[in-house]
């Protein structure tokens, strides 16, 4: 059977189709005292999924302030920023301070989403049952502008299993939220640390996504 989503969507336009979205609630875990190990690859500039992530984080705490990346960008010497060691280096961490008064940057890495299709039969235009087993996993890493050292990190994976049940043309699934639940349990998380770290003041902050692999010193 092929992807539930996409069977369900394609129903629509057909006929009956009840699909029924829902949260799933992701496992959140935090590591202090964690180190990166290489120099992952930065980008300072705006996506898709920093976009999403910047917005729930900022709804998650009255205390946080997002800093557009392209005003960062737009200052010379942060233009030159490409991995993670030149972000911790004194002349850029005080750039960061004094342009844009930041106090924190988290480093986000890339969605691991994942999608592995079960057990299931579809005869068309009879009957049908499939499921599919979805799983993302995101992470942040918060850095000390001050001092340039690594805060905690965070991390969040999210699971779920899609249902389709067919017959004739009328559809019933149900679509869990995975990738949109694992982003809002990580800003939520993230936003946690942070308050603590604010102690009720207001924090001015980036995030920049990593292009490659981070890999910590364990």
């Amino acid at each position: 059977m092929r992807k539930i989503s996409e069977t369900l969507v394609s129903c629509i336009f057909l006929s009956g189709c009840v699909a029924i979205p829902h949260p799933v609630s992701p496992d959140v875990t935090i590591a202090d005292q964690y180190q990166i190990r290489n120099n992952p690859i930065l980008a300072l500039r705006t996506s898709d999924l920093a976009d999403d992530f910047s917005q729930k984080l900022a709804e998650s705490s009255e205390s946080i302030e997002i800093v557009d990346i392209e005003k960062i960008r737009a200052v010379t010497l942060l233009d030159e920023i490409s991995n993670f060691e030149t972000l911790i280096k004194p002349e850029v961490r005080r750039q960061l301070t004094e342009h844009f008064d930041l106090s924190y940057v988290v480093i986000l890495s890339k969605l691991h989403y994942v999608v592995s299709e079960g057990e299931g039969f579809y005869i068309p235009l009879v009957i049908g049952a499939g499921k599919n087993e979805e799983f993302a996993e995101l992470s942040s890493i918060i850095i000390d502008v001050l001092t340039g050292e690594t805060v905690c990190k965070a991390q969040s994976v999210a699971k779920g299993t899609e249902h389709a049940a067919t017959y004739v043309v009328i559809v019933v699934g149900n679509i869990p939220l995975v990738r949109s639940s694992a982003i809002k349990g990580l800003a939520k998380e993230t936003a946690k640390v942070i308050d603590s770290l604010a102690k009720s003041k207001t924090v001015r902050i980036a995030v920049i996504i990593a292009e490659s692999e981070i890999q910590d010193s364990h």
